[in-house]
C-alpha cells in the first residue's frame, strides 16, 4: 500500500511539472500589433503573421515572442524575458532589458502557445553595419525553478532596398493598399504612388480624385518605413502641381512640421475623415481606427438627410450640422457593413466591442450587431434594426 501511495504521488507531481520545460519562439515581422489582431479573432480562427528575413536601415520592425509550456499557478504564468540582437561581429545592437522585464500573463490553453502582448519595436539606423544579424531570446520560468528556454532567429540588414514591382490597374493597387496590414510590402509603396500619379489627373477631371484620404494611407505606411520617404519625395516632384502639393503634406506631417492632424484623426468632424480612418486601418490594422469609425454610427439617428435640408425655407446652422451628422453616420455605417464582410479583422474588432460592452449607444449597438449577424431577421423578412437602419 505504501509503495502504491509513493507511485501515485510521483504521478501527481509529474502531471503538474513541464516535461520539456518552457519553450519560446521569436517572430521577426513588419506587423506591429500581432496580439491586438489575435485578440480580434474568434476562438479557432487564425490570423496571418508573415515573418521577414531582411529589414532595411531606418525601417521599423517588430519582435513578437511566443511561449509554450510555462508553469501555471492560479491561472497565470510568470516569466522573465530578454531579447538581444547581435551583428555579425557579436556586438549588441538592441537589448530589450529596458522594455521587457517580467511578464505575468494569463495561462495559455493546454498545448497552446502564449503570445507576448506587446513585443519589441526596433529600428536599426544607418550607423548599423549591413549584414546578418542574430536575434537571441531567453525566457525564464519563475514558477518552474527558474527554468530557462532559448531561441535564435536571423535576418539580414540592408542599406539600399530595391523597389518592388509596379501596378497595372486601379483594382490591383487598391487591393494592395487595402490589404497592406495583412502582409506589409514596403518596397511597393513608391510604385503605388507612381501609379496614382498617372491616373489622378483624369480622375480629377471626372470629380473622382480621392485626395486626402489617399495620402493618409501613404502617411501611415511611410511612418513605419521611413527608408522610403526620400524616394517618395522624389516621385512626388514628378507629379502635376496640384497633386504634388497634396502629396507634400505627407512629407510635412512625417517631419512633424504641420499637417499631422489631417492624417491622425482625433475627432471626426467631416465625412472625408471616415475614409482617412479607413486608410489608417488598411496601412496598420489598428483597432482604434475601426472603433472611431464605429463611434460615428449614432449620427444617423440624429442627422438630417440632404434632401430634407434642401426642403427647408430658412435653414439654421444647427440644421447644417445635422446634415453633416447624417453624412458622417451613413458613411461610417455603410463602410463598416461593407468592410466587415471582406476584412475578418474588422468584424473581429466589432465583436470585441460588443463583448466588452464598449458601445453604450443603443442605436449603434443594434447596428453593429446587425453588421456581424446578418441572419438576425424576423420571419416576415423585416430586420431587427431601428427603422432608420432598414432604409
Amino acid at each position: 500500500m505504501l509503495l502504491k501511495r509513493i507511485a501515485l504521488t510521483a504521478l501527481l507531481l509529474l502531471s503538474v511539472l513541464p516535461l520539456a520545460g518552457v519553450e519560446c519562439k521569436t517572430l521577426v515581422t513588419l506587423v506591429p500589433n500581432v496580439a491586438e489582431r489575435l485578440g480580434g479573432m474568434l476562438p479557432g480562427r487564425s490570423v496571418s503573421l508573415p515573418g521577414v528575413t531582411s529589414v532595411t536601415q531606418m525601417q521599423t520592425f517588430h519582435l513578437h515572442l511566443f511561449v509554450r509550456d510555462a508553469v501555471v499557478k492560479e491561472g497565470r504564468s510568470r516569466i522573465g524575458v530578454r531579447i538581444l540582437i547581435r551583428d555579425a561581429a557579436g556586438k549588441i545592437s538592441f537589448d530589450s532589458r529596458d522594455s521587457i522585464k517580467v511578464l505575468e500573463l494569463p495561462a495559455a490553453a493546454p498545448g497552446k502557445q502564449l503570445l507576448h502582448p506587446s513585443g519589441c519595436r526596433v529600428v536599426l539606423g544607418k550607423d548599423k553595419t549591413p549584414g546578418e544579424y542574430t536575434v537571441e531570446t531567453e525566457v525564464t520560468d519563475f514558477f518552474a525553478g527558474n527554468n530557462i528556454g532559448r531561441d535564435t532567429a536571423k535576418f539580414t540588414l540592408i542599406s539600399d532596398p530595391q523597389e518592388g514591382r509596379g501596378f497595372q490597374s486601379r483594382q490591383e493597387v487598391l487591393a494592395f493598399m487595402q490589404n497592406y496590414y495583412r502582409n506589409p510590402e514596403p518596397a511597393r509603396i513608391v510604385p503605388a504612388l507612381r501609379f496614382w500619379a498617372g491616373v489622378l489627373p483624369e480622375l480629377r477631371k471626372k470629380g473622382q480624385a480621392p485626395a486626402l484620404p489617399l495620402y493618409a494611407w501613404f502617411y501611415h505606411a511611410l511612418k513605419q518605413n521611413r527608408q522610403w520617404v526620400k524616394a517618395f519625395a522624389g516621385e512626388m516632384r514628378k507629379m502635376e502641381k496640384q497633386d504634388q502639393s497634396a502629396a507634400a503634406l505627407v512629407i510635412l506631417a512625417l517631419g512633424g512640421k504641420k499637417g499631422r492632424e489631417l492624417f491622425e484623426v482625433a475627432e471626426v468632424k467631416q465625412p472625408w475623415q471616415v475614409n482617412v480612418l479607413w486608410n489608417e486601418f488598411f496601412a496598420t490594422g489598428r483597432r482604434a481606427a475601426v472603433e472611431k469609425i464605429c463611434g460615428q454610427i449614432w449620427r444617423v439617428a440624429v442627422g438630417m438627410r440632404p434632401e430634407e435640408f434642401k426642403a427647408l425655407v430658412n435653414p439654421a446652422e444647427a440644421d447644417r450640422r445635422k446634415v453633416t451628422d447624417n453624412l458622417i453616420g451613413r458613411s461610417a455605417l455603410w463602410s463598416l457593413h461593407s468592410f466587415a464582410r471582406s476584412h475578418e479583422l474588422v468584424a473581429g474588432y466589432l465583436r470585441k466591442q460588443l463583448a466588452e460592452k464598449k458601445i453604450q449607444d443603443g442605436f449603434t449597438n443594434e447596428a453593429v450587431l446587425r453588421i456581424i449577424r446578418p441572419e438576425l431577421t424576423e420571419p416576415a423578412g423585416r430586420t431587427l434594426l431601428p427603422a432608420a437602419l432598414e432604409e
